[in-house]
């Protein structure tokens, strides 16, 4: 029953002296005793639950990051359960290039837009080699978009891959909602209700 979930200490009584001593809303594979290999197979999805006051509580979001978009494997899954999750407020997705970090993080902002008022997508400026913002033609905001086109990049994939209504709401909250700036622009800036999205956050001092 996921509304009451799965007490813990069932799982303490079972495994005994094994029994991991989770942190909140830390994930769980449960397999069967067939099962060896964490493979994720999308004709034999697994259970995967997440721990939360004593209790395990089965994870089942979809497999969608936003419209057709799939979820690719077991770690996207959890990643957009954390996302979308009203009780999380800060989460942090590391992984290599190319696996999906900004996509779910847009996707899932876009999916949660009708509950706040902004979304703001903001990323660190770091130029290659001697060159800086000065040695782009153009006024600010052309000499920052080259810097800002992967975060573009993922919004036009989502864009792309959306059809009838998820369209229709994806181009409302472009339009009306989601801000992409450089990061050196929200110092000492107050957000109120908003989703702020910091991309590439491993190029910031603390």
């Amino acid at each position: 029953n996921n509304v009451n979930g799965l007490p813990y200490s069932k799982v303490e009584q079972f495994l005994g002296q094994k029994a991991p001593k989770p942190h909140p809303y830390e994930f769980f594979v449960i397999l069967n005793e067939k099962e060896k290999k964490c493979v994720y197979d999308e004709n034999e999805k697994r259970n995967l639950s997440y721990f939360f006051e004593k209790h395990l509580y089965v994870i089942d979001n979809g497999y969608n990051v936003y419209g057709s978009v799939s979820i690719r494997n077991e770690e996207q899954r959890l990643a957009m359960n954390m996302l979308l999750n009203p009780h999380i407020n800060l989460v942090t997705l590391s992984g290599p290039a190319g696996t999906g970090k900004t996509l779910l993080a847009i996707g899932a902002a876009i999916e949660q837009a009708d509950a706040f008022d902004h979304i703001l997508i903001a990323k660190p400026i770091v130029a290659l080699s001697e060159k800086d913002n000065g040695f782009l033609p153009g006024d600010m905001i052309e000499k920052v978009r080259p810097y800002m086109q992967s975060i573009y990049d993922n919004i036009n994939f989502l864009k792309n891959a959306c059809k009838n209504g998820t369209k229709g709401k994806l181009e409302k909250v472009l339009s009306e909602k989601i801000v992409v700036e450089p990061l050196a622009y929200i110092r000492g800036r107050t957000y109120a209700n908003t989703i702020l999205i910091v991309d590439e956050a491993q190029n910031l001092s603390p």
